[in-house]
């Protein structure tokens, strides 16, 4: 308390800071050392899949039946909501059931077969070029009449003259916008529609995969989203439960993608029905989430 204070120091007076001084042997010694070894392929493999197995998968549930048959005989569902779960589940697979058989037996089966054309080859040979059907006030016969429906009356064999107008129209007039673009179109859009199915199940499988093996099946509260729950840990009778789940969806769509591409292709030539073939087939994929609604 006693002692003046020190004045503070003048500009002039003020201390330069300091740095550390600069050896130029050292840095050359550093310079001149030998650069670390690179680590090998395969140390560098082993990190890349020490990597991948931390990396968790996550999979995010849909408005589905199948999702919700993830929970049948959970704690989270009651015994009556299982049950209900349950039933819908065994709705969708015989609804898909009698539907592929359907589609199998009667509409992928190709219907312009050689055998077919043998027949129209009889007919023309038969009753086109008879004289006893030869119209004599036009000049023509029952073929060209029936190759002709715009021009002349056909009294007789009107299925023959509605399948050469069918093949007419899907073959098209020098034009793309024929039928065999439309089922081109058709088929790549069934196809992206299944294909999008096939990935989730894929994600759902990784996800599962991914989970902690446990006694019990662990369900909490999510860390980004206090409203929604996550599946922390999986039992054993559940992981084989959802292999059964998964296994069975991913052979449906499998079957729904060869079936319904075959009904697209080989059941009619019509245009008209072509276009309402893929309609319904869409219709059967929204089954899923009809049903859903009914779930608990």
């Amino acid at each position: 308390f006693g002692k003046t204070p020190a004045a503070p120091p003048r500009r002039g007076d003020q201390e330069s800071p300091a740095f550390d001084t600069f050896d130029q042997t050292e840095a050359l010694d550093e310079f001149s050392a030998v650069p670390p070894a690179l680590p090998r392929p395969s140390e560098i493999m082993r990190h890349q899949r020490r990597f991948l197995a931390d990396v968790q998968h996550r999979f995010e549930l849909h408005e589905s039946v199948w999702d919700a048959a993830i929970f049948i005989g959970s704690p989270q569902l009651t015994s009556s909501d299982s049950l209900v779960v349950a039933t819908l589940l065994l709705v969708k697979i015989i609804v898909l059931v009698v539907f592929l058989g359907i589609v199998y037996y009667v509409f992928a089966q190709e219907n312009y077969t050689p055998e077919l054309v043998q027949r129209l080859e009889q007919w023309r040979i038969n009753f086109g070029h008879n004289v006893k059907y030869y119209d004599g006030n036009t000049m023509t016969s029952l073929t060209q009449r029936v190759c002709s429906p715009d021009v002349y009356q056909v009294e007789m064999s009107g299925h023959i003259s509605n399948l050469v107008h069918e093949i007419r129209e899907y073959i098209g007039e020098r034009s793309i916008f024929n039928g065999p673009s439309l089922v081109t179109v058709s088929l790549l859009l069934w196809a992206l529609t299944v294909v999008t199915d096939i990935s989730q199940i894929w994600d759902l499988s990784r996800a599962l995969r991914s989970l902690p093996k446990a006694d019990t099946t662990m369900i909490g509260l999510a860390d980004s989203d206090e409203q929604s729950l996550m599946m922390t840990s999986i039992g054993q009778g559940r992981t084989a439960w959802l292999f059964c789940v998964i296994l069975l969806r991913a052979v449906s769509s499998s079957c729904l993608w060869v079936l319904g591409s075959r009904f697209l292709c080989l059941y009619s030539i019509s245009v008209a029905e072509i276009l309402l073939n893929a309609l319904a087939l869409e219709i059967i994929l929204k089954i899923d989430e009809a049903l859903f609604i009914l779930a608990p």
